[in-house]
């Protein structure tokens, strides 16, 4: 049934619409490529920064000393 001012397409179609949940939808290859890709790059993004934050207070540790000894050298006696 159609409200006032809404066209039925379902005279139109002529039943040709169907609810089958038999039919599966299956993503092409580009699709499940480019989802792998996006993994593969989310993987390294993680890995990478999983790594610089398990070695960045050993390099802040040693950006400390390595400014501290560099002010040391420049002050006048």
């Amino acid at each position: 049934m159609s409200q006032k001012g809404q066209y039925d397409v379902s005279k139109e179609l002529n039943g040709t619409l169907s609810n089958d949940s038999t039919e599966t939808v299956k993503p092409t290859t580009e699709a499940t490529q480019r989802n792998d890709s996006c993994k593969k790059m989310m993987d390294n993004y993680h890995y990478t920064c999983d790594h610089v934050l398990k070695f960045l207070p050993s390099i802040l540790d040693k950006l400390d000393v390595l400014i501290t000894e560099s002010k040391k050298s420049n002050e006048l006696p």
